[in-house]
């Protein structure tokens, strides 16, 4: 086993316990509770009441504000109550409670394996379609996407280049931000292990083990996130790093 941790650490052995069970299906639980807050933005807004039926697909909520997302339904059964839940995040979120009964799928749902690879949809619609089913990205990949479907590929450099130059800043501060934690005197009575403690909420015992990982983190955090874009010019394809004023 490797030792990865010069003063103690959790090294287990090098397999999986699950390695050699097969995949099982898990069954549905009786209840299940969706939240509308599952993105960044508005929640969505509840378009189903207690009492209604719902099935795999069925829209509970829709997009409530210019930056939100739809919700649907991931079981079938009846909706029991529309009320609020403290989410992994602490905070109470607006969630929809279902009683699941059967497995009942919306029509518009295609459970065949046919792979459709051609559409006669226009970018319009199909923009359309992905924001009707509550389809999701991160980053600034997806509205780059957008960008090169309206046809303004230089609108998409300059997204991503945005996107690269905060990337590149925060891994510069980060890093900076890592090696004083290293270099600096870190014991239960120094003032900076202390402030570390109130910033992010850790025990005293784990900080410890953490300082051996941070060398070895940022020595690469700048140079792993200095990537060259494939883009795309007609015939041919340009390397290259696009930094753009934010």
């Amino acid at each position: 086993m490797a030792k990865t941790f010069r003063i103690g650490g959790i090294h287990p052995h090098d397999h999986k316990i699950s390695a050699g069970v097969p995949i099982t299906v898990v069954a549905p639980p009786d209840e299940v509770v969706i939240t509308l807050a599952q993105h960044i933005g508005a929640p969505a807004t509840p378009v189903v009441s207690k009492g209604d039926q719902v099935r795999v697909g069925t829209l509970l909520g829709k997009a409530g504000g210019f930056v939100s997302a739809n919700i649907h339904s991931s079981v079938s059964g009846t909706v029991t109550k529309v009320d609020q839940i403290t989410d992994a995040s602490g905070f109470k979120k607006p969630a929809i409670f279902i009683k699941v009964e059967g497995d009942e799928w919306e029509d518009y749902i295609d459970q065949t394996d046919t792979l459709i690879t051609e559409t006669e949809l226009d970018p319009k619609q199909i923009i359309d379609r992905i924001a009707e089913m509550g389809i999701v990205g991160m980053g600034g990949a997806p509205r780059a996407a957008i960008k090169m479907g309206e046809q303004d590929p230089g609108g998409a450099e300059q997204i991503m280049g945005n996107c690269a130059s905060v990337l590149l800043v925060c891994s510069i501060v980060l890093t900076a931000f890592f090696l004083i934690f290293h270099f600096s005197k870190l014991d239960r009575k120094s003032y900076f292990f202390h402030f570390i403690i109130l910033l992010f909420q850790v025990q005293k015992k784990p900080l410890l083990y953490w300082n051996g990982y941070v060398m070895s983190f940022s020595g690469g955090y700048v140079l792993s996130l200095m990537i060259s874009q494939e883009i795309s010019e007609g015939d041919r394809l340009s390397h290259r790093l696009y930094i753009f004023p934010l």
